[in-house]
């Protein structure tokens, strides 16, 4: 929350959605005195996938920032992004580089920014960390795009697919998200169900692209290390 309000860029709204939480998080947020925040609570836990969908119908913003309550967003992040997608307005959704802080080490991963690239890295693997997106909300809105209930573990994954298929896509070079690495990330919890649903994006994105993959051809579609 403080790495969002303290962005460069001042003009937002910061989307709080407690889904039914029951440690402190409810008392964390209202700690914050900021007129740019707007806190719903689900009452009930709806789980991530829903919880996620009712944040982009809520959204009134021209675009969508996704922040996950575990990483860290740097001052630039949103002036960088609106920028760049002001002056490349075929552009739909909008990653970064990130930092990622594991065991009090920091290393800087790098992904591909161009859309051709990244196209091609999608065959393979998710080509965007989900805190840093930025997404045109008329071009959710003029698709009726949102992420699946039937793709858990890798919603995010698979919807950036089905958005690449539609519009222009980038990540900038920067690394304006600080991301946490630790046992409790989804990745880590759940990798083999997270591994077999990111192998269904492969699939639907092979045949997509006119071809077939199964068993032994569709391994070949987990990301070698020349990514």
């Amino acid at each position: 929350i403080d790495s969002i309000l303290r962005q460069t860029y001042r003009d937002f709204e910061l989307l709080i959605i407690d889904d039914g939480s029951t440690d402190d998080s409810r008392e964390i947020s209202r700690a914050f005195d900021d007129p740019r925040i707007r806190r719903v609570e689900n009452g009930a836990n709806l789980g991530l996938i829903r919880t996620l969908n009712k944040g982009l119908e809520l959204a009134r913003g021209e675009h969508i920032a996704r922040m996950d309550g575990d990483d860290i967003s740097l001052p630039e992040r949103l002036d960088r992004q609106i920028a760049f997608m002001e002056q490349h307005p075929a552009i739909g959704i909008c990653g970064t580089w990130y930092e990622k802080l594991e065991n009090d080490r920091v290393s800087t991963v790098e992904l591909p920014t161009a859309h051709g690239a990244i196209r091609f890295f999608m065959l393979f693997d998710n080509p965007f960390q989900h805190s840093t997106m930025l997404i045109r909300r008329a071009f959710l809105q003029a698709h009726a795009l949102h992420f699946s209930l039937a793709h858990v573990h890798a919603e995010d994954y698979e919807l950036w697919s089905r958005c690449a298929e539609l519009t222009a896509t980038a990540n900038l070079p920067q690394a304006l998200v600080r991301y946490r690495a630790h046992p409790d990330n989804v990745s880590h919890r759940h990798q083999t169900a997270q591994g077999g649903t990111a192998d269904q994006v492969r699939r639907r994105q092979v045949h997509n692209r006119g071809t077939a993959a199964s068993g032994a051809g569709l391994r070949l579609h987990h990301r070698p290390a020349t990514c």
